[in-house]
């Protein structure tokens, strides 16, 4: 919320029940001041067998690829945007993270 003054509200560690009744944990889940949903989930290692429940959580939730980011921080940047292609997930590693801040405060 102090890096992005767009940002009214963040929760860490927020469990939402899904639509199919499964309880599912958030990394951090922001609103802006519109009440638009900002999803970030933060995975070092292993993150390829998380993608498919992620994608499906994103559409269970209704949260824009756009405002559904994943930050990978060893990744490569074109790795990360074939994730957006194959599964609909912003994906960014830190240097992607840093550049796309102030995108997200620009469209608040």
């Amino acid at each position: 919320r102090r890096a992005q003054p767009g940002i009214v509200d963040v929760q860490r560690n927020t469990v939402v029940t899904l639509p199919t009744g499964e309880d599912f944990e958030l990394d951090l889940l922001a609103l802006d001041g519109r009440g638009r949903p900002l999803w970030v989930e933060a995975k070092t290692g292993e993150f390829v067998g998380s993608l498919p429940k992620y994608a499906r959580v994103r559409d269970q939730l209704g949260v824009p690829i756009d405002r559904a980011i994943l930050v990978l921080p060893e990744v490569q940047d074109a790795a990360c945007r074939a994730l957006r292609t194959q599964h609909g997930l912003h994906a960014v590693n830190l240097g992607g993270w840093n550049r796309l801040l102030p995108e997200l405060a620009a469209a608040q």
